[in-house]
């Protein structure tokens, strides 16, 4: 469980106050070293986890709200396999209106890439400035 009173959302707090667009929040709060220590701190299931604790509250603060933007995009630093895998557990959450928007936006940045290197079996390294054997 993560203690919400340590996360440190301030200046989160503040670009969630102006931000008037999705898009906007997820680009800046992406940036942000706060939400960056959130996804080096907690795995994907523990923002997912954060995220269903704030809906659940009857009375949500703004730093509620922003803590829960900045998990969501927090999700966006993490493996691409383990993000689709919690996802689900977000169906029921009700009290983000941009929670799917700002879903997009981290499921659109994750690509996985595959990339193929052949070479010949008699190719030979050669690196400068050592001898050859």
């Amino acid at each position: 469980m993560i203690d919400r009173s340590k996360l440190g959302v301030r200046g989160l707090v503040e670009r969630y106050l102006v931000a008037n667009m999705p898009g906007y929040l997820f680009r800046h709060f992406r940036r942000d070293v706060t939400v960056r220590d959130l996804a080096n701190t907690y795995s994907a299931e523990d923002l997912v986890s954060l995220v269903v604790e704030l809906d659940q509250l009857s009375h949500k603060t703004v730093e509620d709200l922003a803590t829960a933007y900045a998990a969501l995009t927090a999700l966006g630093f993490h493996n691409a396999d383990e993000v689709k895998r919690v996802i689900p557990r977000l169906g029921g959450v009700r009290s983000f209106r941009w929670l799917d928007q700002i879903l997009q936006n981290v499921l659109d940045r994750m690509s996985v890439s595959t990339i193929k290197i052949q070479m010949p079996s008699t190719a030979a390294v050669h690196i400068s400035g050592m001898p050859e054997s």
